[in-house]
This record gives C-alpha cells, structure tokens and sequence, in this order.
C-alpha cells in the first residue's frame, strides 16, 4: 500500500494560517457588541431625599424596551441587531465636596412614567460615594445598572416614557452629587 502524498509544507502552513484568521474574525464579530441609545436626559444635581427624571421614548423603542424587558430579545424594523438586555447609563458622577464626605447612598429605581410608587422589585441598583470613587480610581466614565425585569410587570405592550427614581437614605438636603447626564440604552450583550 501507498503512504498517502501530503500536503506541501507551504500548504499545510497557508491552511494553519486561514484557520486561525477565521478563528480570530469570529472571536472578534461575537466580542463586539452594540448599543443603542433609546432616550436620555441632561445633567441633573442630587440634592434632595427624592429625584425623579422622565424620559421620553418614541412607540417603536417603548415596545423594545418592553420586550427586553420580559426576558425577549427585540429587534428594531431596519437594524439587524439582536438586542438582550436594556441599561441605564449615568455618565460623569461626580461628587461635591459634601458629597465626598459620604454618609448617605442613593437607591436607583426605573419606572413607568406616571406610576408614583415604586417597589423593590423595580430597584436597579444603588449609588454612592463609594461607587463613584471606584469608578474614578479605575477609570471608568460611566456607571451601567442592569434594568433586568425591573419593568416587566407593569403597563400595557408599550412603555411612552420611564422615569428614573433616585431616594437617597441618609445624608443632608445639599448637593451631594453630579451626575453629567443619563440614559436608557439596549444592549446586543447579555448584561449581568
């Protein structure tokens, strides 16, 4: 019997070569990860025990939200983009220095505009000195909070408009923080 011919060298290492560049294009697509902003808000000082920021969202996007929001991913009429989850986005917090002298924490809660109550279920995170520090000593511009089924229960089929609730537990009525400006985003990526 015959040993089979193999490949020339300069074949089996062309052959290496395209495998790995195909390995890295599709590591490199699936990394990349889109967003799309839905409605934002500009710059707000925290001042007060209760803050309450409406954002306004056009029917398609409200209907995506709503959507993420009950666990489905959504797609938009003209965007190939597959969207997992919806974030809320505060940019550039800053602290004054009352603020710095900590003491206080502010719980963030995301509701359908026009609700008035909020509940736990609805909370996305908290906010504080601390979190702000640790995102300036590292660098980031921005602090993300997972909306997760925060809206999934409430409302009809379409969200017209979210407000942002902050209730702040301790501290005193002065300016305690900055925050540059916010906004609700969905997210090809699966956010935890």
């Amino acid at each position: 019997m015959r040993p089979r011919p193999r490949a020339p060298r300069a074949g089996r290492a062309l052959t290496a070569l395209l495998l790995s560049a195909a390995i890295a294009i599709a590591t490199i697509s699936s990394s990349l990860a889109a967003s799309l902003p839905l409605a934002s808000a500009p710059a707000l000082t925290l001042d007060a025990a209760r803050h309450g920021v409406t954002l306004t969202l056009d029917a398609v996007h409200g209907a995506a939200l709503r959507q993420v929001a009950r666990g489905q991913p959504a797609a938009l009429p003209g965007d190939p983009a597959r969207y997992r989850s919806a974030v809320l986005v505060l940019d550039d917090v800053t602290l004054t220095a009352a603020g710095a002298r900590g003491g206080y924490f502010y719980r963030i809660y995301i509701v359908p505009a026009g609700d008035g109550q909020v509940s736990e279920r609805q909370q996305v995170g908290t906010l504080g000195p601390f979190e702000v520090s640790a995102a300036r000593q590292r660098g980031v511009g921005a602090l993300r909070y997972t909306l997760g089924g925060a809206l999934a229960g409430s409302g009809g089929e379409r969200l017209g408009a979210v407000e942002v609730v902050f209730r702040r537990a301790g501290g005193e009525d002065v300016a305690l923080m900055g925050i540059g400006g916010m906004r609700v985003e969905l997210s090809t990526e699966v956010e935890n």
